[in-house]
């Protein structure tokens, strides 16, 4: 993975050219009685440690992979968990711990985000194209820059977002929440490239 500056104006017109998102966000499917059923397969809410709820809520659909998207939270371990399911048999393809942003033709998807809002930001970015229940992934932590907003994968299959401090970060998505549209941040840019999905590699 190589991670690389770019200046505002190059973002901006990557964006124009950025690869559709392809989770549709509808309501296709619906929970009844705390239980949502896929291909025959159950997913029921629970109880987990010190009588904790275990959630699923149901997120989006793939189409072109077939697939829904469930988010299974769990109150005890105060963590999110993202199932891709697919829709003929219920069985599950693969899980995140983010939503999962797919780039052009599916050649990779992107897990992006934190555990707490103190933690460093997890990026992790699986070859996707071709899999076989396997994905080779290559993973950074970004333990001084915080990714702020929504990223995008471009044309040319490489992933874009806004970037500040994580100091500052904490600050933007804090009590600064309501007026930040009328702060002047100092933001970054950065264009992650896949080279070759591999191992952990440093953090930032």
């Amino acid at each position: 993975m190589l991670v690389t500056l770019i200046t505002e104006k190059e973002f901006l017109k990557r964006k124009k050219t950025a690869a559709p998102d392809y989770l549709i966000r509808n309501k296709a499917l619906v929970k009844k009685d705390s239980t949502i059923t896929i291909g025959g397969q159950k997913f029921r809410d629970g109880y987990g440690e010190g009588h904790q709820p275990n959630i699923y809520s149901y997120i989006g659909e793939y189409k072109k992979l077939n697939a829904y998207l469930l988010e299974y939270m769990c109150s005890a371990c105060e963590e999110y968990n993202y199932e891709l399911i697919d829709k003929t048999t219920g069985e599950e393809i693969s899980s995140f711990t983010n939503i999962p942003v797919f780039s052009k033709n599916f050649e990779f998807v992107i897990d992006l985000g934190q555990l707490f809002s103190n933690s460093p930001t997890i990026l992790n970015i699986y070859k996707w194209k071709d899999h076989d229940g396997y994905m080779q992934n290559t993973y950074k932590e970004f333990a001084n820059w915080s990714p702020i907003g929504d990223g995008f994968w471009g044309a040319d299959n490489c992933y874009y977002i806004a970037v500040m401090p994580t100091l500052t970060a904490e600050r933007y998505r804090g009590k600064e929440m309501k007026s930040r549209k009328k702060a002047h941040y100092n933001y970054r840019y950065i264009k992650i490239q896949v080279k070759a999905p591999t191992v952990k590699e440093e953090g930032y």
